[in-house]
């Protein structure tokens, strides 16, 4: 329907891009909100008008939502030069779930806008991202990078020791990091209220998109053996450059077999080395003699006890005890 009312250009990249461009302005500029269309190396971008400014111009692809395009905007990077160029700003939407596509995105200097949802016709809750560019996002683009912190990302299949491997969480770990805050003991030590399950849903889809935003690392951890997951582990980074403070937790059933330890040595040591951290800090509620015992031996070294500073979940607070890990290639001064 959206092409019945609509143009069709097929564009040739490199010799009229400005006259695209151009062609773009000028036919979004009247009034009856048309759509207008071009083909570029075989990937259809629709452009439209706001209703509120004429120097803000909607984007997406047409194939964009059945994952089929994964390096749109690189490809048509020159027509998203020449709107920004003349003055416009392209505001993109991407489902959250193609991760391929926003990193190319990025990659071609659209600036992350913020998240927002719609409801398909099953119903379903749509996550999206809102992307943008304009001449400001684009003449910084060579300076500077496109999310605040950028992670490494995380080789296929994930990181592993042979015992365990720990991959990026996603929907399908959400029910048992679910039933996993009901656990007395993960209650007992946990700083967080519960939540939802639609809550805990929503940020195991989301996982990937904040490791792309350099937000959070999630990952959920698994015994090869039988391919069950066994817990959890999380970092985020802190204001220092190159520091991250990191979570972990095991669930019930797999407690006792080390694997809190192997787990976080098997995660720092790819910090270290792959990730470019140079200190990673852990915090452990005072009583929390297990936890303890795993980061010393993940040779996490205490440094300090923080009066006070972590939530107890009847409201009282109770004292942190603070260790840190050093990468050992650092030159300290």
């Amino acid at each position: 329907m959206l092409i019945s009312h609509s143009e069709l250009i097929i564009s040739p990249i490199k010799k009229q891009i400005r006259a695209e461009a151009q062609k773009v302005i000028s036919f979004l500029s009247k009034t009856n909100l048309p759509t207008y269309l071009i083909e570029i190396e075989g990937i259809t971008s629709i452009f439209s008008p706001t209703v509120f400014s004429q120097e803000v111009i909607n984007h997406y692809f047409l194939h964009a939502n059945t994952g089929e395009v994964t390096t749109g905007y690189t490809c048509q990077l020159a027509i998203f030069n020449e709107l920004s160029d003349s003055g416009k700003t392209i505001c993109t939407v991407i489902n959250a779930d193609h991760i391929d596509l926003i990193a190319d995105a990025f990659q071609a200097g659209f600036i992350f806008g913020g998240l927002t949802s719609r409801i398909d016709e099953s119903g379903n809750i749509i996550d999206l991202v809102q992307l943008v560019i304009s001449n400001n996002t684009h003449s910084h683009s060579h300076s500077h990078s496109h999310t605040p912190h950028p992670f490494v990302q995380l080789p296929d299949g994930g990181i592993s020791d042979g015992t365990l491997t720990l991959r990026i969480t996603d929907k399908s770990d959400s029910l048992i990091l679910y039933q996993n805050q009901y656990d007395p003991v993960t209650r007992h030590w946990s700083i967080y209220p519960d939540k939802s399950y639609e809550a805990i849903e929503k940020e195991a889809k989301l996982a990937k998109l904040k490791w792309l935003l350099g937000e959070k690392m999630s990952l959920t951890i698994f015994e090869n053996v039988s391919g069950n997951a066994v817990g959890y582990i999380s970092l985020r980074p802190v204001i220092p450059p190159k520091v991250a403070d990191v979570g972990y937790g095991i669930f019930l059933d797999y407690r006792g077999l080390g694997y809190a330890s192997r787990a976080l040595n098997i995660f720092t040591e790819w910090a270290f080395n792959s990730a470019g951290f140079v200190r990673i800090e852990l915090g452990v509620k005072a009583g929390n003699i297990a936890s303890k015992k795993a980061a010393i031996k993940a040779g996490y070294i205490q440094e300090s006890i923080c009066q006070g500073r972590l939530i107890n979940s009847d409201g009282t607070f109770s004292d942190q005890l603070s260790f840190i890990k050093l990468n050992p290639v650092i030159t300290r001064s």
